[in-house]
């Protein structure tokens, strides 16, 4: 994605949009509560008979998953890992591998074990499930919560969103009903904090505009929401001070998000965010644009002279409480540049 250098000024319509959504949100959050499925994208009709996914098969699912990708990044197997993941998850992967050639490196090779499976009862595609394992790699163990989805009958089951928690971050236990299944959220359900399709909308409000932002009334400030404002604040000082111009924003892409109902009537909510940026030079003074060492390996030419756009892909776990029992709290992520342009 590259954009003209007359289109610097972005940031006041991001703050308009910023501001509906918010506005919107606020008076749907502190006044009524919050209804279309948790994967908004169309499924086609059901070949098979309509039966609920049963926790053996989503054990399968799983294990195919962690099998294949292990192999798969062991060997270098970019079409093998590819055929496992979908949505943000496969930009994610595409990017790993780019860069393990680029740099000359094998990929982290990860073991997910011990999984929890929460498995929605339904009969119709798509169809989706959610398991919270211990992920070991890089040197440490953390808890990863993974999104299986199957959109039509006979597709393999792929992983769209990978998120771990962060360190001392307990996962919201999901509602598990007497026949073993967990209960979906609709994307505007009643009765939480926030709708859980406006979950990703403020924490982008909230992480553009800082902790003075009105979303602080909906969703805890912290080091993946309001303290993003800092850090783009001084990214456009320091470019400033370079002869060059610097814009960033916080979007839902589009992909599905996912909602579990929590034991204590909240949410565990599960989504993606994109953190788009571009710096572009303001004079003709200005030699080149910097090329971080993160991006290049996405990148076809490393001097640009005018302009370069970065997009970044982070994927999010936040509990969503029951109306008047707190806000919703960012509880982990997982994400890295997944595209650069420039020119």
């Amino acid at each position: 994605m590259t954009r003209s250098r007359g289109r610097r000024g972005r940031g006041p319509l991001a703050l308009s949009a910023a501001a509906v959504a918010l506005a919107a949100v606020l008076a749907s959050a502190l006044v009524t509560g919050c209804s279309p499925t948790a994967i908004e994208r169309a499924s086609g009709e059901a070949e098979e008979p309509a039966r609920p996914l049963t926790v053996q098969e989503a054990r399968r699912a799983f294990d195919a998953f962690s099998d294949n990708t292990d192999v798969a990044r062991a060997s270098g197997d970019e079409r093998l890992a590819l055929q496992y993941v979908t949505d943000g998850q496969a930009q994610l992967t595409a990017a790993a591998f780019r860069r393990a050639a680029y740099v000359g490196e094998p990929l982290p090779r990860y073991r997910y074990t011990s999984p929890r499976l929460f498995v929605p009862r339904t009969g119709t595609y798509p169809r989706w499930f959610v398991a919270a394992a211990k992920r070991t790699g890089d040197g440490q163990t953390r808890t990863a919560v993974l999104v299986f989805t199957r959109m039509e009958p006979g597709e393999r089951w792929k992983v769209s969103l990978i998120t771990l928690l962060d360190k001392g971050e307990k996962l919201p236990v999901p509602v598990i009903d007497r026949s073993g299944f967990a209960s979906a959220l609709r994307t505007d359900e009643q009765g939480l904090v926030l709708e859980p399709k406006m979950v990703g909308a403020m924490h982008a409000t909230l992480a553009e505009d800082g902790p003075e932002s009105q979303a602080t009334r909906v969703m805890e400030p912290g080091k993946h929401t309001s303290d993003n404002a800092a850090k783009i604040e001084k990214s456009k000082e320091r470019a400033d001070d370079a002869g060059l111009a610097y814009d960033a924003i916080f979007s839902a892409p589009r992909q599905p998000s996912f909602a579990l109902r929590t034991r204590d009537g909240g949410a565990l909510v599960l989504y993606p965010l994109a953190f788009d940026t571009v710096v572009v030079a303001k004079s003709e003074d200005v030699d080149r644009v910097p090329v971080p060492q993160e991006v290049q390996h996405l990148l076809e030419k490393l001097i640009l002279k005018e302009e370069l756009d970065v997009i970044e892909l982070y994927q999010y776990a936040a509990y969503n409480p029951p109306k008047g029992k707190g806000r919703a709290r960012v509880l982990g992520a997982e994400g890295t540049v997944v595209k650069a342009d420039g020119e």
